[in-house]
């Protein structure tokens, strides 16, 4: 509506107040799944043949997603508001960068893969190329941070597109939301990494229900963190979460049961 209308102030606005609710959500989602990786995965997945460096691995690689988290909820708004303008180039062009730029971090994370002698062509280019441009040997984990890397290729860059077809943009108050949701996200951190302390996820022996338990009193102690550092700096933020919250949960039900509300 707003872009029929030629309102790219009310755009603006509704950019900037989309990305500081970015901020409010994703951010401490984002570092409490980097926290919590190791209790995640041991409580998912750590019983029957699924051993203890398995959930390491598994771990190291959802945190290398986490890093990317923010950056693939902000995009996927500054593409939303590049379709709304007509600007149907510009995403494509800057998943074409992201897709370049994911194959260059793998080459350089994930570690030296090898081809067979008898293999193809492209499978022997690769092994080539992830030869002379490997960094570390990441693995998995190392591919997870290269699509986090990614997404953040693919935020910069319809960012700058953006940037230029809107001019003024509310910094100040996006900068505002962005330094309070970190603030606030280092203050949860403590508590979650000290209660996540408290037992050894590792230890087969621990009972699964103790290790459900510890798992979500660091989640809810998290959250209470978060909200009562935050609060100060997304008063605005926190009512609209509160006001769109029972709508998408509503929105979850089955849809028989819409209908009966």
């Amino acid at each position: 509506m707003q872009v029929q209308h030629r309102d790219l102030n009310g755009l603006r606005e509704s950019l900037g107040f989309a990305l500081r609710l970015v901020n409010l959500v994703v951010l401490p989602a984002a570092v409490g799944l980097a926290v919590l990786a190791v209790p995640i995965s041991a409580v998912l997945f750590f019983h029957g043949a699924f051993a203890a460096a398995q959930v390491l691995a598994t771990a190291a690689t959802l945190q290398g997603f986490a890093v990317g988290l923010w950056s693939v909820a902000a995009a996927r708004l500054l593409a939303a508001c590049l379709y709304a303008l007509q600007d149907t180039r510009t995403p494509a062009w800057a998943g074409t960068a992201a897709l370049v730029a994911k194959v260059g971090f793998s080459l350089a994370l994930m570690g030296e893969v090898t081809a067979s002698v008898d293999s193809q062509a492209l499978p022997r280019v690769f092994a080539a190329l992830s030869a002379s441009l490997a960094v570390v040997d990441w693995g998995s984990a190392g591919l997870a941070l290269a699509s986090s890397l990614a997404a953040t290729v693919n935020l910069l860059f319809q960012a700058g597109v953006l940037y230029r077809r809107l001019g003024v943009f509310p910094w100040a108050a996006w900068a505002s939301s962005l330094g309070w949701s970190v603030t606030a996200s280092v203050a949860m951190a403590v508590p979650l990494w000290w209660i996540s302390r408290q037992i050894n996820w590792l230890d087969q022996g621990v009972p699964f229900a103790l290790r459900v338990g510890v798992l979500a009193l660091a989640i809810a102690v998290g959250v209470v963190s978060f909200v009562m550092v935050a609060w100060p700096g997304g008063r605005t933020e926190f009512h609209a979460l509160a006001e769109m919250l029972p709508e998408r949960l509503f929105r979850l039900l089955p849809q028989f049961l819409q209908s009966r509300g």
